[in-house]
C-alpha cells in the first residue's frame, strides 16, 4: 500500500505492507521518507525505491501481487511497472 503526507515544503511517501499469517491480518511499515529528487518523482524511480526497499526485507520486486494507492498518474504508470493491479 502506497500513501503520502506533507508536512511544510517536505513530501513523504510511505510505504505499508499488508498480509494474512496465521489467520491474522498484519500492517508494516516499511518506509516513510521523502523522495530522494522531490523534484522529479516519477513511476520509475519510485519503481526503484519500491525495489530498494523490499531487498532490504529480503524480497524482490515481484513479491506484491496488488499495489494500493490513489488514482493518479504516477501510481497507474508504477502497478503497470510492477505488473500488478492497481486498487484505489
Amino acid at each position: 500500500m502506497m500513501d503520502g503526507c506533507t508536512d511544510g515544503p517536505t513530501h513523504y511517501g510511505c510505504v505499508i505492507a499488508t498480509y494474512m499469517e496465521d489467520k491474522v491480518y498484519s500492517k508494516v511499515l516499511l518506509r516513510c521518507s521523502p523522495p530522494p529528487n522531490e523534484k522529479h518523482y516519477t513511476a520509475e524511480e519510485h519503481y526503484e525505491l519500491q525495489r530498494f526497499v523490499l531487498a532490504i526485507y529480503g524480497k524482490s520486486i515481484t513479491s506484491p501481487v496488488v499495489l494500493i494507492g490513489d488514482n493518479g498518474s504516477t501510481t497507474k504508470s508504477l502497478a503497470d511497472l510492477m505488473g500488478v493491479p492497481l486498487i484505489g
